[in-house]
């Protein structure tokens, strides 16, 4: 079950992106799914301001109405426009960018580093291609703080929290895909999220096998030293 306070309620995901939150800070929500989650943090968390960007005139309108009916409306700001594009520089201590796919968040960060790395606190929610996301914030150095995993509607979600920083670090093929903290941790979902990987990699095994290309050799042998790796952490036995 969701979180409430007063009337407003959230799910598990937003719940878990809340938590990742410092109270302090001033956040600023990137397409926010309803103004659900700035409209619980100013509630609980106490943040002195929130800041909402919603690029489509529809989402846009919806928002406005939300927060014009709000006894937090003196508190919240809403600007139309693209990723970070409404923001100025270092005005937001939290950027909270989730909902979209990995590859989109990278795109968002990608426009604009000199500002993203002006924000001190990120908590990213991609929805699919996290790979691409992790890949890119290795590459740029940004350290990787915490990562959840929360079920919510029979899926499980990632939620990633990071900084700016500036030390390029190393991550292996299957930490992009799973995690590299989630690798380490030991969540309550851990273990149904493993499985659920591990049945994405026999899937391209097969497609793999079943096309029978020479040239994918070493592809295929990259995803069954992930699926061994896997069944080493599940503790999967093969009899």
């Amino acid at each position: 079950m969701g979180k409430a306070l007063g009337s407003i309620r959230l799910g598990p995901r937003l719940y878990a992106i809340s938590q990742e939150i410092r109270p302090s800070l001033t956040v600023a929500d990137i397409g926010s799914d309803h103004v659900l989650l700035p409209l619980f943090l100013l509630e609980k968390q106490g943040i002195p301001e929130a800041i909402i960007t919603e690029l489509g005139d529809g989402p846009y309108k919806r928002a406005q109405s939300t927060i014009e009916k709000s006894p937090w409306r003196n508190c919240i700001q809403l600007r139309q426009g693209d990723g970070l594009q409404p923001l100025r520089k270092g005005e937001a201590g939290s950027v909270v960018i989730a909902g979209l796919g990995g590859d989109t968040i990278t795109e968002i960060l990608e426009r604009d580093w000199q500002k993203a790395e002006s924000f001190q606190h990120y908590v990213l929610q991609p929805m699919s291609r996290a790979a691409v996301l992790r890949e890119c914030l290795a590459e740029r150095g940004w350290p990787i703080e915490r990562e959840t995993l929360v079920g919510e509607k029979d899926k499980i979600f990632v939620i990633i929290s990071v900084r700016p920083g500036r030390s390029p670090y190393y991550l292996s093929p299957l930490e992009k895909d799973l995690g590299p903290v989630i690798l380490r941790s030991d969540s309550p979902w851990k273990n149904a999220y493993l499985q659920s990987w591990r049945k994405k990699y026999q899937k391209v095994v097969q497609g793999i096998r079943q096309a029978g290309a020479p040239e994918q050799e070493l592809r295929l042998e990259e995803y069954l030293q992930k699926i061994e790796a896997l069944e080493v952490m599940a503790g999967v036995s093969h009899s």
